[in-house]
């Protein structure tokens, strides 16, 4: 009885690791898409948010730029291609100008499955922890203010 049940076991188990290889990989988490404005001297990465601004009950709002600076402490650097790239070479590209860049967490590389989405030379920051989150602005069609 023992025999028959650990033959059982054995066979759907070999089942299900064939059926696993038939499957596609699971894509994991899409990549975070962030603005970046430039690298620092001190090595961050001083990234660009906007939020609405609401004035007085007549309806007046306007959008308010920020810089949030992120440490680039033992984060890589690449471009989405693979192609590793160091903090001064980074600071280069961004080169002072608001620019689109994919961020993701926990030392995870962008997964294949996402790659085809964006130019092989994105830039794409891995950071060793949760990367950071885009704050979506409440109002993206008011002017931008002062």
């Amino acid at each position: 009885m023992l025999t028959r049940l650990a033959t059982v076991v054995a066979v759907l188990s070999l089942l299900g690791s064939a059926a696993a290889q038939d499957r596609p990989a699971t894509p994991g988490n899409p990549p975070r898409i962030l603005i970046a404005s430039s690298i620092d001297a001190d090595g961050n990465l001083e990234l660009v948010s906007y939020r609405t601004i609401y004035i007085g009950f007549d309806g007046s709002s306007y959008n308010n730029r920020s810089l949030r600076k992120v440490s680039l402490k033992d984060v890589k650097i690449s471009t989405v291609s693979g192609k590793e790239m160091s903090v001064e070479a980074a600071r280069e590209l961004l080169a002072e100008t608001e620019t689109p860049i994919l961020a993701s967490s926990w030392k995870t590389p962008i997964p294949k499955f996402y790659r085809r989405l964006f130019s092989d030379d994105a830039l794409l920051f891995v950071f060793p922890r949760e990367a950071p989150l885009w704050k979506e602005i409440q109002d993206p069609s008011r002017p931008l203010g002062k």
